[in-house]
């Protein structure tokens, strides 16, 4: 499915679909609740990325991949994740996405106020608070090694990033989290400003262009 641009209200996507293309429903603020049949293998990057009007969509057991980006600026969005799915699950509210294995935080996209990471989460996702303005505060359990690009990005209400652990933590650009830079997490107010906007600008031609970085601890 490549675009559905004027989709409103509750759309159901047709049971031959396999693939919901890149950016299908960007924008659609309308479209309130969106059901996927058995057949949708892959969510492709940014396919839901600022319906700000969904409030419900279901991950059925046959969904093996979704992209990055997808529910960027869903403030409504609760998912309903099929429990026989083996790759993807949900908080019990329904309000958080992760793996299977509830190790990795895939997205947050209706986070507001004062947000506490799950102390079951060992990786928070790409993007996964990616312009969530209503975040004011955000802690992290001592349990969660890694951060991914992007986390925290445009998450303009942010006032506090607390680490629970805030023993050697590194940056780097690397993905597979090597020749990392130590850097300190110790001062919640600014981990919130620097945490937000945390990219390493590579100019090619004299145009600069944002690389995010990743953050581990051993």
């Amino acid at each position: 499915m490549l675009c559905y641009p004027s989709a409103s209200g509750t759309v159901e996507i047709p049971n031959y679909v396999e693939t919901i293309g890149d950016s299908a429903f960007y924008g659609c603020s309308e479209m309130t609740n969106a059901i996927i049949p058995q057949s949708v293998t892959t969510i492709q990057d940014a396919a839901f990325y600022l319906c700000s009007g969904l409030s419900k969509i279901n991950i059925s057991k046959n969904i093996e991949q979704i992209g990055l980006i997808v529910f960027s600026q869903c403030a409504k969005l609760t998912f309903e994740v099929d429990s026989e799915n083996p790759k993807y699950s949900s908080s019990t509210d329904g309000k958080m996405l992760f793996t299977k294995d509830k190790k990795t935080l895939i997205c947050y996209p209706s986070a507001s106020g004062d947000v506490v990471i799950p102390d079951n989460v060992e990786i928070i996702g790409a993007s996964a608070f990616e312009a969530c303005s209503s975040i004011t505060s955000i802690t992290i359990p001592n349990s969660v090694t890694a951060i991914e690009g992007g986390a925290f990005e445009g998450c303009s209400g942010l006032k506090t990033i607390t680490f629970e652990d805030t023993e050697t933590w590194y940056k780097t650009l690397d993905p597979t989290y090597i020749s990392g830079e130590v850097i300190n997490v110790s001062n919640p107010e600014e981990n919130a400003e620097i945490l937000s906007e945390l990219y390493y600008f590579l100019e090619i031609d004299g145009e600069k262009y944002p690389i995010p970085y990743y953050l581990y601890k051993e």
